[in-house]
């Protein structure tokens, strides 16, 4: 109708269900200030006092998700994304006395707030410490955010001779 109108993001959230099912979520509410009339000078500022404040919500949505897949396996680390891992190089060769340092840093689209890998069951071969970990690093702010995050363990050998050690990750 011939009325221009300007549109601002207010808000950009990711969010990630922790409950199977149909969830909704609520409204979100803003108090904003905007312009009473329109600028007479044709700049889009506001004139001194032309302004007033207006309460707006968002709508709310409803969700449905899906189960995690069963039986979930022994070794599940609890994240449910995309993502993509990467492992450390580690020499061939080390003591029975050893610290191995092993980093495993995983970058994708998930909740990294309560990802937590298992890299590997402690056996008799091999003694592993709690992990060391950053903080997740927002890598790319676009339609999907894209984190990092880095884990470093230190792993002593308990046996001598020639071990395969295997690293996994497990997600949905």
């Amino acid at each position: 109708k011939g009325k221009q109108y300007n549109s601002k993001l207010l808000i950009k959230k990711a969010i990630f269900p922790l409950l199977s099912g149909k969830l909704k979520i609520d409204p979100t509410k803003f108090r904003l200030t905007i312009n009473n009339d329109e600028d007479p000078f044709g700049f889009s500022f506001s004139t001194f006092g032309n302004t007033k404040m207006e309460n707006i919500s968002t709508n709310s949505l409803e969700l449905q998700v899906a189960e995690l897949p069963t039986p979930v396996p022994a070794n599940f680390s609890g994240a449910v994304g995309q993502f993509n891992v990467l492992f450390s190089t580690i020499n061939n060769t080390y003591s029975l006395s050893d610290a191995i340092p092993v980093e495993i840093t995983i970058s994708g689209n998930g909740n990294f707030s309560t990802l937590k890998p298992e890299l590997f069951t402690s056996d008799s071969l091999f003694e592993k410490s709690d992990s060391r970990d950053t903080e997740p690093t927002l890598l790319q702010d676009q339609v999907q955010q894209i984190f990092s995050k880095k884990f470093t363990y230190l792993i002593t050998p308990k046996i001598e001779g020639t071990h395969d050690l295997k690293l996994q990750f497990c997600y949905f």
